[in-house]
């Protein structure tokens, strides 16, 4: 039962895996003709004075041209806005915000092969303003009927920008995910889309080609670098830059087209499905490590049982080969039933897992006879590396040695048996030394001062900043502290780096721009100097303010002196705050100036950004609040609705795939702790079995109950302390990479080893002191009698 219940939990952490890979490697293959479709990917930096170069898929429009006008070998082409957040109105209901709703262009569905449920894809975009809608979207927004020639008003987020687009079809969902991910697509009259008089990046787009499937793609993308170059030196020549200077700065801008299956498998920004799979397959293979070594110890440990039964099959004829083979088929068997049991366990915790990991895995979805294929695999490896070292073992066993006597007693294969031991307490200590490091790190991140005080702090979603009314609206409702804006302190809007001289040096600062109210709605930490005040005139025209990191890299007792922006601005210093700490932990908070500005707009660094409105309020009046700034909104905009959050919860949300990742390694700690102590308990009763008469002839001569628990402790005790002296270097070194990924992060002291090497003893003690008090308490007399 120990090992097939042990076994069971090793393999449902593997076949979770499989799950997830199968569905990661089943992106984009829901259609043969997908394997023709490009995406295309530009190496360069969209905002010049940052001089970062990355490949990004967000793109100038009009370099489609290159395809229609050079490249031939093209068969269509379409283009794709980056997806975002909408409002969606459709007749008689009230606004809803909406992801995935992207405008595209009439060719959409000359490259993308979807499957039309109503519509078709020749008519779908024959006219303008035309929407096509996922099913799963259409059956949310109109149930079972055909929605084609329904209306649905689109809008951002600023008043006057809804449109009204025409239902022309409905897609069905492809049976494996796409990387192009949308719920609908609409067009607009197709030129504005598809060509701009000036290349903004706010308005630019993904670009997806189809091609001829006889293309030599190599050599196609050698021909577009050079079709691309003579277009992309126009282009920068609009911000007073040239090929030529991006050449000498040894920052070459290119084209390429990558294939569409590999868009997912490699994304351009953050971590690939492999790379955040890595920790939970490390923790798979060493639960299984731990099922697989408590399977061998148990199996070697019985051997002495059925020593009798091996010495008769060799009397009458059981060749060794035979034997294996025959406790191969034995451990075989059991592998298949805790297969069979783990798809159970599988099955049953797959919603949790599901909403854990933000996954949609299921066991009978995907390719049903790969995934049989996978597990036999499975079951075929486990059974060999469980089965093969018992095997032999048991298959050696000489007929003359264990018929004679009683074998019960031998120490054959002892030594294995504590090693295996101590093997599986090298993992559990180390699960526990890492739980209690990660429970440390994420308590520390919580715990921490982010500079400012988020749980009374409204992030509001929408622009009041040139909306005098309204701001003057939100500023007398009763509770409201705050009205501040900010482009860059809360939130998706993340400012750009500018270059800043300061005394002949230059630097590159964050400019962050806000209002007055800005730094004092977060409640900022003051640390030098003063905040920003209506009553002076200069704040509004040429005073700034510093964070530490700026201070960090610029120079102390800064108060007074002066930024020069662009080689003309100067701008004072008037104060500094602590760092503002509102994005994830894996990086330092950078150096920052934050300048107010009277409308965000009208920006003295030259760029437009989207602000948060940020609205301090009292704690007990938060829904007074919330119900007066959704009055307010609506008359702002009926069709996109409100969105807000209290600051606290998003600074939650970022923490919380660290604290996933803690449960995560909590959960595999105890299960694998479970194991070691499953496996620990049934060797040590089968051991002290084993020493019956030992334990009884001491007692003869007088030795006390304590003095047996002691000496029965004393070897697994020697176990445990070389278990602990070999994974703490180990569990060290892990420890020290993970947390190396954190600009903010605790150092590693010896408390956590510390409390797992006494978890590790005092459970070791308990375990071994159950069996063997058992066993002291047993009358001699019976035990020498049947001996």
């Amino acid at each position: 039962m120990i090992n097939i219940l042990g076994l069971s939990l090793g393999l449902a952490g593997f076949v979770f895996i499989i799950l997830f890979i199968n569905h990661e490697k089943s992106y984009d293959t829901w259609v043969p003709a997908l394997k023709n479709i490009y995406q295309v990917q530009e190496y360069t930096d969209y905002y010049p004075v940052e001089e970062e170069f990355k490949w990004k898929d967000n793109m100038d429009r009009r370099l489609s041209t290159i395809f229609s006008s050079r490249l031939p070998q093209a068969e269509a082409l379409t283009m794709v806005e980056k997806e975002t957040e909408k409002g969606l109105t459709i007749a008689g209901k009230y606004a809803v915000l909406q992801n995935g709703l992207r405008r595209s262009d009439s060719l959409f569905f000359k490259v993308m092969p979807y499957k039309f449920k109503y519509g078709s894809a020749e008519t779908a975009f024959k006219r303008p303003f035309a929407i096509v809608l996922k099913s799963n979207l259409a059956e949310k927004l109109y149930g079972t009927s055909n929605p084609v020639g329904k209306s649905i008003t689109i809008s951002a987020r600023g008043k006057g920008s809804e449109k009204t687009y025409v239902v022309t079809g409905v897609v069905e969902v492809p049976h494996t995910p796409s990387s192009i991910n949308f719920e609908a697509i609409y067009i607009d009259d197709g030129a504005d889309f598809r060509f701009g008089a000036k290349f903004d990046p706010a308005e630019s787009a993904e670009i997806y080609v189809k091609m001829a499937s006889t293309v030599n793609f190599q050599n196609f993308n050698n021909v577009l670098q050079s079709a691309y170059l003579p277009i992309k030196d126009k282009q920068l020549k609009q911000f007073n830059s040239s090929l030529a200077e991006k050449l000498k700065a040894q920052h070459q801008p290119k084209m390429r087209l990558v294939p569409l299956a590999r868009i997912h498998q490699n994304p351009l920004e953050g971590k690939s499905w492999k790379e955040k799979m890595n920790p939970v397959l490390i923790l798979s293979i060493l639960l299984l490590l731990v099922s697989i070594v408590n399977f061998i110890n148990l199996a070697t440990a019985q051997a002495t049982s059925r020593a009798k039964e091996i010495g008769i099959k060799k009397v009458i004829g059981a060749q060794k080969n035979t034997l294996i083979l025959q406790f191969l088929t034995e451990t075989l068997m059991q592998c298949i039933i805790a297969m069979f049991l783990s798809l159970f366990l599988i099955e049953l915790s797959l919603p949790t897992l599901n909403h854990y990991f933000s996954l949609t895995l299921s066991i009978f979805n995907g390719n049903g006879l790969l995934l049989v294929m996978q597990l036999t695999i499975i079951v075929i490896v486990v059974a060999l590396l469980t089965g093969l070292y018992p095997s032999f073992f048991l298959s050696s066993y000489q007929p003359k040695q264990v018929l004679k006597g009683n074998f019960f007693t031998s120490s054959k294969g002892a030594f294995i048996r504590k090693g295996l031991v101590g093997l599986q307490f090298v993992v559990t200590i180390s699960f526990i030394v890492g739980i209690l490091v990660i429970s440390y790190q994420v308590n520390y991140l919580k715990t921490r001062d982010n500079g400012f005080s988020g749980t009374t702090l409204l992030n509001v979603r929408a622009n009041f900043s040139n909306d005098k009314q309204g701001y003057n609206r939100l500023k007398k409702i009763d509770g409201v502290q705050y009205v501040g804006f900010s482009s860059g302190v809360i939130g998706s809007n993340q400012p750009s780096g500018y270059n800043f001289r300061f005394e002949d040096q230059s630097r590159e600062l964050q400019a962050i721009g806000l209002n007055m109210e800005g730094l004092q709605a977060l409640n900022a930490r003051l640390l030098e100097g003063r905040f920003f005040s209506k009553s002076i005139a200069g704040d509004t025209i040429n005073n700034v303010m510093l964070n530490e990191a700026a201070v960090n890299v610029l120079s102390r007792n800064i108060i007074g002196k002066q930024l020069i922006l662009r080689d003309s601005i100067a701008l004072n210093i008037i104060g500094v705050i602590k760092n503002i700490q509102v994005a994830g932990f894996d990086k330092a908070v950078k150096p920052s100036v934050y300048i107010v500005q009277s409308s965000i707009t009208d920006s003295k660094i030259g760029t437009y950004y989207t602000p948060s409105t940020l609205i301090k309020f009292e704690s007990s009046k938060l829904e007074h609040v919330t119900a007066e700034l959704e009055k307010i909104f609506v008359e702002k905009n009926s069709f996109y609705p409100l969105k807000y959050s209290v600051v606290q919860d998003d600074i939650a949300m970022v923490l919380a795939e660290h604290e996933r990742f803690e449960k995560m390694v909590a959960l595999f700690s105890i299960l694998s702790l479970g194991l070691s102590l499953f496996g620990l308990f049934a060797l040590a009763a089968f051991i002290t079995k084993q020493r019956t008469k030992e334990i009884a002839v001491r007692k003869v001569f007088g030795a006390e109950n304590s003095d047996i628990l002691i000496l029965l402790n004393k070897g697994y005790i020697w176990i445990v302390l070389i278990a602990n002296g070999l994974s703490f270097p180990i569990v060290y070194v892990l420890m020290s990479l993970w947390l190396s990924e954190f600009a903010y992060r605790i150092e590693l002291t010896p408390l956590p080893f510390l409390l797992a090497f006494l978890v590790s003893i005092l459970i070791t003690i308990i375990t071994v002191s159950f069996q063997a008090y058992k066993a002291v308490r047993t009358n001699p007399i019976k035990a020498l009698k049947y001996e």
